[in-house]
C-alpha cells in the first residue's frame, strides 16, 4: 500500500505512526465492550478532531500499523494526511503477540515519509511512532534484543519520538527495553483500557507544534499533561 502524496507542502509536517494490538486478548471486554472496539472508536475520535483543525488536517500524516496479526499487509493504513484518513475497523483475532517485524516496518515508513518531505522541500517536526499493546510479545529474544536496540539507537540520535502504553498484564520490561533509559519515566505508561479515548485525545492535540516549543524539550509540558491525565482517571 503507497502512501498518499503530501499536502500543503510549505507547512512543517509531523509523521504520526500508530502500532497497534490486535492479538486474540484485545477482544476481550471491559464493562460489556471489547478493547478493540474501543480503540477503534477512540483512534477515529482523534481523527475527526484533528480534521476539525484546518492547519493539522493536512500536516499531521497518520500511518496505522497492526501486530498480533499475521494474515494482513502492513502498513494497515499508508502514511496519508488526516483530512485523506477514514474510520478504522480494527478486529481482534486468535494470533499471538509478534511486534518486532511489525515496528521494523513502521519505524521504515517513518524514515521514507520523513525523505519525501525533504523531496518536497517540506521542513519536520521528529515522527512518533506509538505503540499500545495489552500483551507480552513473544518474539525471539535476539530479534527482540535486535529491534530494542535499533530503536534505543534512533531515540538518542534524536531521529524519532517513542511511547508506549501498556494494558493489563502486558510485560512492562518489554516496553521500556524499546526506549531510551533516560526517558523511560516519560515515554512508558501503564494505562486502562478506558482510557484510550483521553489517550488518543491527547496524541491528536499533542500534535500541535509551534516553533517555539522546539527549544528544550518539545515534549516535556506534553508529557506533564499526560501523567496528570492519567493520574486523575487512576
Amino acid at each position: 500500500m503507497s502512501d498518499m502524496p503530501v499536502r500543503n507542502i510549505t507547512e512543517p509536517h509531523v509523521a504520526l505512526a500508530l502500532v497497534l494490538d490486535v492479538s486474540a486478548s484485545m477482544g476481550e471486554s471491559t464493562d460489556g465492550i471489547p478493547a478493540i472496539d474501543l480503540l477503534n472508536n477512540s483512534v477515529n475520535s482523534m481523527v475527526r478532531g484533528l480534521k476539525e483543525n484546518n492547519r493539522l488536517r493536512s500536516i499531521v500524516d497518520l500511518s496505522i500499523f497492526i501486530f498480533g496479526e499475521t494474515t494482513k499487509q502492513n502498513p494497515y493504513i499508508s502514511f496519508r494526511a488526516i483530512e485523506d484518513f477514514e474510520d478504522i475497523h480494527l478486529e481482534a483475532n486468535d494470533k499471538g503477540t509478534f511486534i518486532v517485524n511489525v515496528l521494523e516496518e513502521a519505524v521504515e515508513a517513518t524514515k521514507q515519509r520523513c525523505r519525501k518531505y525533504l523531496e518536497y522541500g517540506t521542513p519536520c517536526y521528529k515522527p512518533w511512532v506509538v505503540v499500545i499493546t495489552d500483551g507480552n510479545f513473544l518474539d525471539s529474544e535476539v530479534d527482540l534484543e535486535r529491534i530494542c536496540q535499533f530503536m534505543r539507537s534512533r531515540q538518542r540520535d534524536g531521529k524519532q519520538h517513542f511511547f508506549g502504553f501498556g494494558v493489563g498484564d502486558y510485560e512492562r520490561q518489554q516496553l521500556e527495553k524499546f526506549c531510551d533509559p533516560e526517558l523511560v519515566q516519560n515515554r512508558v505508561f501503564t494505562i486502562s483500557v478506558g482510557f484510550f479515548p483521553v489517550l488518543l485525545t491527547w496524541i491528536g492535540k499533542s500534535q500541535n507544534y509551534e516553533a517555539r516549543t522546539e527549544l528544550g524539550d518539545p515534549l516535556a509540558d506534553k508529557v506533564a499533561q499526560l501523567k496528570q491525565l492519567i493520574a486523575e482517571c487512576s
